[in-house]
């Protein structure tokens, strides 16, 4: 039977191995693997940017220790969320975005939201190992 700490790590590092090139190399990425070419780079760089947070939290679940199945928490939801706020405020920031302003809110609503989320995940994570430590 297959170590479960190893078999999180591949699963990590695949979708790492598949989301950072997608991060910052969409276009050039799709042309050389030979898939559709997409017209803009934001689809494929935001799912890279999940990918990324996936392949993160499987990392993290691989070196939690515990045997026992939990899903993916805490930790590895605002990692997740974290990584896909940070690709999505980046590209609202720096990217060549042509969108109507109703588009742009949408986008800034759902970063924020995200951040929000991502922030409210880790104040209980927190929590949880404060509560941890006393009881």
């Amino acid at each position: 039977m297959m170590n479960r700490a190893i078999v999180l790590r591949a699963d990590g590092v695949v979708n790492l191995l598949i989301g950072l090139p997608l991060v910052f190399f969409p276009v050039t990425l799709s042309r050389v693997l030979g898939l559709p070419v997409p017209t803009q780079a934001f689809w494929p760089s935001i799912l890279g940017a999940v990918l990324c947070g996936i392949g993160a939290a499987l990392l993290l679940e691989s070196v939690r220790g515990s045997r026992r199945a939990i899903g993916l928490g805490l930790l590895g939801a605002a990692t997740i969320n974290v990584c896909g706020a940070v690709a999505l405020v980046a590209w609202l920031i720096g990217g060549t975005l042509s969108l109507p302003a109703r588009g742009v809110l949408i986008l800034w609503a759902v970063a924020v939201v995200v951040a929000g989320l991502s922030a409210t995940q880790l104040i209980m994570l927190v929590g949880v190992k404060a509560e941890e430590r006393v009881g």
